[in-house]
């Protein structure tokens, strides 16, 4: 049972006394409903049998960092870990649906317009971390695969984009400092060309590198500019430090992991949904 839904191959092989018993092929263009189980992770059938000695062989590839959260399970351990994946995952974005039905009805009821940006932040925030629970290829788009392989990077830009304009618009930056105000807009081209060079170039180790360095140029520059706004007496920036500062650790900590800054480990591994909660 590999709990992560992300690779380009996986080859599972299983041998005993020299001799090849099992084999299977899979990764992300593999449809979901033509996996041995019909999970957002892959699991695999071992019905080994007791006394005996097996070899298991695995060789996968991806895009960007190595990873692989691998766990041996009886079928009993394996749907009360299930259990858990889809309680966990069910209550955060429970909880997500929720933050943005509230703020539309604010803006609606309001009309100011910094809620619905924030509304449409934490949708972006939620289609976001979709590639990496898995959920997004098992429900949204199971039937294609290429998006599904695109996906992890795919929706960062859209993310970034409406976090940007979001920032902008709370903390008044075109008020308080024009300089800021043109970064802003420069980022958001940026993250435009980004997110159109997927579809023309394709993913490689090189353009998610930068993907991630430029991640994190943005969560930089939002608390840059919050501390700049603040200090030139803009109050309300209070209280998106605060906010902010418990998002990027989250956000920070999971690039610098696909940078391959820091080692993987459950932390990291759910650091983007801890942190936008």
């Amino acid at each position: 049972y590999i709990q992560y839904p992300y690779y380009t191959s996986i080859d599972f092989y299983v041998l005993h006394n020299n001799k090849k018993i099992k084999e299977r092929k899979t990764g992300n263009f593999e449809l979901i409903r033509n996996r041995e189980v019909d999970h957002q992770f892959f699991y695999f059938n071992l019905n080994l049998k007791k006394d005996k000695t097996y070899d298991i062989f695995i060789r996968i590839t991806k895009v960007g960092r190595i990873i692989l959260p691998i766990s041996i399970l009886s079928p009993k351990g394996f749907t009360k870990e299930n259990r858990f994946t889809y309680t966990l995952f069910g209550s955060y974005y429970g909880f997500l649906i929720i933050i943005i039905m509230y703020h539309l009805l604010i803006f609606f009821s309001l009309k100011e317009i910094n809620y619905f940006y924030y509304a449409i932040y934490i949708l972006a925030a939620l289609f976001s971390t979709l590639p990496f629970s898995g959920f997004g290829y098992l429900y949204l788009w199971d039937s294609n695969p290429f998006i599904h392989h695109l996906s992890p990077f795919l929706f960062s830009p859209p993310n970034l984009i409406s976090l940007l304009i979001f920032t902008r618009h709370f903390l008044q930056i075109k008020k308080y400092s024009k300089r800021l105000n043109s970064i802003f807009l420069l980022l958001i081209i940026v993250l435009l060309f980004e997110l159109v060079s997927y579809f023309t170039l394709g993913l490689s180790d090189g353009l998610t590198a930068l993907a991630n360095l430029l991640n994190s140029i943005v969560l930089i520059i939002n608390y840059i500019a919050a501390i700049v706004v603040y200090r030139k007496g803009f109050k309300p920036a209070k209280f998106y430090l605060i906010g902010w500062s418990v998002y990027s650790v989250g956000l920070i900590s999971f690039n610098l992991f696909f940078l391959n800054v820091i080692p993987f480990s459950i932390v990291t591994q759910y650091a983007l949904f801890a942190g936008s909660t």
